[in-house]
């Protein structure tokens, strides 16, 4: 049984808000145990639905279909590097060895790499596999937002997004990085840290 406390700092860039329909383009992903980062990693994988793709979901990522079509790393291939990389700090077969998944409104994360390990080995196998690296609690940073919201009733930020949310905290950040997940994330366990006083 593991005590240590092991968290997955990750964000992914899209082809749009479904799960179900659109794909990962981006997984940028931090590991971190007991305070200490262990390793980074960022993967850019290719598409299978490009007739589902959001053309201004792409826009944002600086991405296009016909370059991300283009790629040579499959979706299945990323989850089966993923699952290994991941197995370097976790015992999978260990139910109470695992990472909380951690990242800036990061429900809609944990949606996409779920389906994602989904389509890889079926639904239900996809869901063990998922269930066997990850518990059922996230660390969302969002909460940070409304937290700035409350201590600053004259700062406003509707959507509490990732860029107000470090701004309101004191972090300084490149406007020009952001949408990228590898900087993104990198945002965001420097906004936990420093709200946490780290």
């Amino acid at each position: 049984m593991s005590k240590t406390q092991k968290l997955f700092w990750f964000d992914v860039e899209t082809t749009g808000i479904d799960n179900t329909q659109h794909e990962i383009i981006e997984l940028s992903a931090i590991v971190e145990v007991s305070g200490e980062v262990q390793d980074k990693r960022t993967w850019f994988p290719s598409i299978t639905r490009p007739e589902t793709a959001n053309h201004e979901a792409l826009k944002v990522s600086g991405a296009s279909v016909e370059e991300v079509m283009t790629r040579e790393l499959t979706q299945e291939k990323m989850v089966q590097e993923i699952c290994q990389w991941l197995a370097q700090w976790v015992d999978p077969k260990d139910k109470w060895d695992f990472y909380t998944p951690a990242g800036h409104n990061v429900a809609f994360d944990v949606g996409f790499l779920k389906k994602a390990f989904e389509d890889q080995f079926g639904t239900e196998k996809g869901n063990a596999r998922f269930s066997a690296f990850f518990d059922y609690h996230n660390l969302d940073t969002s909460i940070f937002g409304i937290m700035a919201h409350y201590m600053n009733p004259n700062w406003s930020a509707p959507f509490y997004g990732l860029g107000k949310t470090a701004a309101a905290f004191g972090i300084e950040r490149d406007e020009e990085k952001e949408h990228s997940a590898e900087y993104d994330i990198e945002l965001t366990r420097n906004l936990f840290r420093k709200a946490i006083g780290k």
